[in-house]
């Protein structure tokens, strides 16, 4: 069984994904508008929207997005968190660091009893992200 997230964003979806490509090194492979998808008239606000992005990130992993029908009652992505091992402090640094980058630290990324680093932010986009040393 493979498991993929699938966050959803209030109009902004494009820009976040080509931001994760860029930060996590992946590529965007599929692009769908909500105009593409349907044979009936959208609203034109609407139908330059994204109805599915996915994102490669290789090894077999993908992350998919959209935008939401309702971007007025939009709260953000809630309740979940995206997890990122890395192998060294210094990547978990950098990677923490591009993340976080105009959005917020809820815990700074430093050693723990559990692990060599663990630390989480929400990014721009709103989506939480916790990045932590792998193996340690």
């Amino acid at each position: 069984m493979k498991v993929t997230p699938y966050l959803t964003f209030g109009g902004n979806c494009a820009q976040a994904l080509a931001f994760y490509a860029e930060v996590l090194g992946g590529e965007i492979t599929m692009t769908m508008l909500f105009k593409e998808m349907s044979e009936e008239k959208m609203p034109d606000e609407m139908g330059s929207q994204i109805a599915h992005m996915t994102l490669d990130l290789g090894e077999g992993q993908l992350l998919f997005g959209s935008d939401t029908f309702e971007p007025e009652s939009y709260n953000g992505v809630e309740g979940a968190a995206l997890h990122v091992s890395r192998d060294s402090m210094d990547a978990a640094q950098v990677l923490f660091d591009k993340l976080r980058d105009g959005g917020s630290i809820t815990i700074p990324l430093e050693k723990t009893s559990w692990s060599e680093g663990f630390g989480m932010c929400r990014d721009k986009f709103g989506v939480v992200w916790m990045i932590d040393i792998e193996g340690a």
